[in-house]
This record gives structure tokens, sequence and C-alpha cells, in this order.
């Protein structure tokens, strides 16, 4: 996803056996709506916007996430897992400053000693 949409920086994760944890940053420094206003503030809205020089669409979240559990799903099934599934729906949130990031990329990283608390841990 991070190749077909250049807006879109991946910053820490965690690949869980049923489950993902990531904080995706929408770049918006160069992404600008068709009257010249920023969109760094409206990131949940498809909306065309012109990012260095050319048209693009702004994709919601949730078509983002889509995207990206139909794509993975394909890969891990063709590698042989084809018992695969990713766990319903998602969960996002806003990160607003520097200690709520902080906060959550120390979750993400320590997520794993987690798994044996896990609900869908067998």
């Amino acid at each position: 996803l991070f190749d077909q949409y250049d807006y879109l920086k991946i910053d820490e994760y965690c690949i869980m056996p049923n489950h993902f944890h990531g904080i995706i940053w929408i770049r918006s420094e160069n992404v600008m709506d068709d009257v010249g206003n920023d969109v760094g503030n409206d990131v949940g809205n498809s909306r065309d916007c012109s990012l260095h020089g050319r048209q693009t669409k702004i994709k919601p979240i949730p078509e983002l996430v889509g995207a990206f559990k139909t794509t993975s799903s394909k890969l891990i099934h063709l590698s042989g897992n084809e018992s695969f599934k990713w766990q319903k729906s998602f969960h996002d949130r806003i990160i607003r400053n520097e200690t709520e990031l902080y906060r959550i990329q120390k979750y993400i990283i320590e997520n794993p000693i987690h798994w044996n608390e896990d609900d869908y841990y067998s």
C-alpha cells in the first residue's frame, strides 16, 4: 500500500498471528485540495487532491485498511496458509501529541510479549 499511496508512511508496526498493530502517517505537507486548503485535518474523507503536482485521491482510513487486509490475505493464502483470517473490523485512533505517540509505539513493540493473553491465542 505504501508504494501505491505515496502520501502514506508506516511508523511502528507489529504483525501478530491474526491481527496487525501499526501507526500510519498521512503526510499532508504537500497535499492540498482543489481550492488550495491543507487536507491534513481532513483525512477521513476521500478527496481529489494535488500531491507533488498530480491528482491523487486521498482514501478514507476504512478503505485503506480494507485494501491492506485484502492484499495481505491473498499473499498469505498464496504462501500456503489458506486458512488464515484477519480479525473482523479494525480500531483506529488519531494520535494527537508526542506523549500519545510514544505510548502507542511502546504498546505495539511490547504486544508480542502479551500474545498468550489474547482471546484468540491457542
